[in-house]
């Protein structure tokens, strides 16, 4: 099975799916089909569209099932068709679907509308046009055998009409065989995919760029400074306002070694620091933070990462909170 090696590039679209996945248990993303096509109850209900299922199946987070398939017209693709069954004698579309009923007695056997029917308060009588007897459709010797169609035209009968469709947006009309007939897919939801480091990589850096965003710090990626060791270090998110600098990174894993390397590297540089963590760290690391005078912030779903992030920003650039 392959894996993700390098950082995929996905639109805005597909990292808010992206980040609605991260955070919740969504398994699988289901179709519903319409007279105006496919969509998607999910995706419509979070304002994303399509082509984000598209990028994400790219990268394998999601998997295409055909679940379905649907009747499209030929000339604009449109799924709102109707359906016409024609006579394969007159070429009529005014056919009657007619129920088969045999008189066992007899054997006389025909549509219902060729006996004589006669309703009393308790039951349908059946008269029978070939030995003249009155039987009900809860006798023994009433049964029913099949279905068949009935042209009204010309009285032809058939178990097989001809089928036309035509197009309600273009007016088109065309046949069976001529019609698109599209795969409908749902997309599952590959959870080790999903939790890949880059994908959450992805997913938090985002986060962090909204947030920047909102309280007017200015992120700066792919910073890279000389550090008293006569290295250079290079940090991949870095927030700055007013000469602060915080370099900020993100503890997705239970290996905390890259956060320890992260701390070490900012004090090479005399740089603050942030380490953003979806689980809960160790006390270990907890007590390093303190000795590297790093903030540890810890969050479970969007709202809570956001919002204790927000905080920690707003403390170390001295922004004043709103009334």
């Amino acid at each position: 099975m392959s894996t993700i090696t390098y950082e995929p590039q996905l639109s805005s679209q597909a990292l808010k799916l992206l980040e609605y996945l991260l955070f919740s248990d969504i398994e699988t993303i289901e179709p519903e089909i319409t007279i105006t096509g496919i969509t998607y109850p999910l995706l419509t209900s979070i304002n994303i569209e399509k082509a984000a299922l598209d990028e994400l199946t790219k990268y394998g987070v999601l998997k295409a099932l055909v679940v379905d398939r649907s009747i499209a017209c030929p000339n604009c693709g449109s799924t709102n068709i109707r359906l016409h069954l024609k006579c394969p004698k007159c070429g009529s579309f005014n056919l009657e679907n007619k129920q088969v009923i045999q008189h066992k007695v007899c054997g006389f056997t025909d549509v219902g509308s060729a006996f004589k029917i006669i309703k009393t308060e308790k039951e349908i009588m059946y008269v029978c046009p070939k030995c003249k007897l009155l039987f009900s459709k809860n006798a023994p010797d009433y049964s029913e055998i099949g279905r068949l169609y009935e042209c009204q035209n010309c009285l032809y009968r058939t178990n097989n009409p001809n089928i036309s469709l035509t197009c309600n947006v273009c007016d088109a009309n065309f046949s069976i065989m001529d019609a698109q007939y599209n795969p409908v897919f749902a997309y599952s939801v590959d959870k080790e995919k999903l939790n890949n480091d880059i994908m959450k990589n992805l997913v938090i850096e985002n986060i962090v760029k909204e947030l920047a965003k909102k309280i007017n710090i200015n992120v700066i990626e792919n910073y890279e400074a000389l550090g008293s060791s006569g290295i250079s270090q290079k940090f991949k998110l870095l927030l700055e306002k007013n000469s602060i600098k915080v370099a900020i990174t993100f503890l997705l894993t239970p290996d905390e070694s890259d956060a320890i390397n992260f701390l070490v590297k900012t004090v090479d540089v005399n740089l603050k620091c942030i380490v953003l963590s979806t689980r809960k760290v160790s006390d270990y690391l907890k007590g390093l933070s303190r000795v590297y005078n790093a903030q540890i912030v810890e969050g479970s779903n969007k709202e809570e990462i956001t919002e204790k992030l927000e905080e920690v920003l707003k403390n170390i650039f001295e922004i004043k909170r709103s009334s």
